[in-house]
């Protein structure tokens, strides 16, 4: 199935941590059976309210192909990732 996945990176991280973070969760989709089609990096951005006492975030949008099975895994091991405050992930 196709996917499409919003995270948040944390916008305290310096370039390459967040470089580095963007690879894992890319990796970790590998990990999980998927593969990722496309990657668009949004940038910093501020948040409507403040989320763990920051008022901003790196925004990035993916979109993937995974077996259904393995998402909730995915989207398990997402949630405790360091690094990503916020996650969206949906079925195109």
């Amino acid at each position: 199935m196709n996917y499409e996945l919003l995270y948040i990176v944390d916008a305290k991280k310096i370039d390459e941590d967040r470089k580095a973070l963007i690879e894992r969760v890319g990796a970790l989709i590998a990990k999980h059976g998927g593969n990722v089609s496309n990657v668009e990096e949004w940038g910093i951005k501020k948040f409507a309210y403040p989320i763990n006492y920051t008022n901003e975030g790196y925004y990035v949008l993916a979109n993937f192909v995974m077996p259904v099975e393995d998402v909730k895994t995915f989207t398990n091991t997402l949630n405790i990732t360091d690094g990503v405050v916020r996650y969206m992930c949906i079925q195109k």
